[in-house]
C-alpha cells in the first residue's frame, strides 16, 4: 500500500490530480500475494501443471489489472518531454 501512496504522490505532483488507480493496483496486488501464499503453501513445488496454472493465473491477473497502473500516466501524457518555458536573461 505504501508503494500505491508513493505512486499517487508522483501523479499528483505532476498532474495535480489524485486518481487512486495506482493505489488500487498495488492494494489488489498485495491481496493477491496474500491469497497466493495461502493457496500454494501446501502444493508440491515441482508439479509442472501446478506451475503452468500459477503462471497463467499471474499473467491473467496482470493483464486485467495493468490498466489501473498505466492509465493515469497515459491519460496525462506522462512520458512526453517536459516543455521548458523559462528563459534565462541577464
Amino acid at each position: 500500500m505504501l508503494s500505491g501512496v508513493l505512486h499517487e504522490l508522483i501523479i499528483w505532483s505532476i498532474c495535480r490530480e489524485i486518481t487512486l488507480e495506482n493505489f488500487a493496483f498495488f492494494t489488489l496486488h498485495g491481496l493477491a500475494v496474500l491469497v497466493e501464499t495461502n493457496v500454494t503453501r501446501n502444493q508440491r513445488r515441482h508439479d509442472p501443471w501446478a506451475l503452468l496454472w500459477c503462471r497463467l493465473a499471474f499473467m491473467t491477473f496482470m493483464t486485467l489489472t495493468a490498466r489501473l497502473f498505466v492509465a493515469p500516466f497515459v491519460r496525462h501524457d506522462f512520458l512526453s518531454p517536459l516543455h521548458i518555458t523559462y528563459t534565462f536573461t541577464t
